[in-house]
């Protein structure tokens, strides 16, 4: 993820210092999955507009794969299914394998 598009996420409180954000692609476009501490944001848009943001504890049915080639985060938030193929933000992969 690009320097400015992490800052722009970070000073829009959808990330915190940390840089827990990846670029995701789903159904609908390429978005920003973004954790700050225990809240998980779903932005997009230049600048970021988030599409929801709730407590972790909100998601179910979480599912996270992470392959040689394609890494995923799926997950239910109020009855929505997402999809995410995680383009880069690998330590976003890894925080969401260790919540799973």
């Amino acid at each position: 993820m690009e320097r400015d598009l992490l800052q722009a996420l970070i000073d829009s409180g959808y990330a915190d210092e940390a840089g827990l954000a990846a670029t995701v692609v789903c159904a609908d476009g390429v978005k920003f999955l973004c954790v700050s501490g225990e809240v998980v944001t779903l932005a997009a848009g230049d600048p970021p507009v988030k599409e929801f943001s709730d407590s972790i504890d909100k998601l179910e049915n979480l599912t996270v794969k992470s392959g040689l080639f394609k890494k995923s985060v799926s997950f239910t938030h109020n009855g929505k299914d997402y999809a995410l193929t995680v383009k880069d933000g690998k330590n976003v992969v890894e925080y969401f394998k260790l919540i799973g």
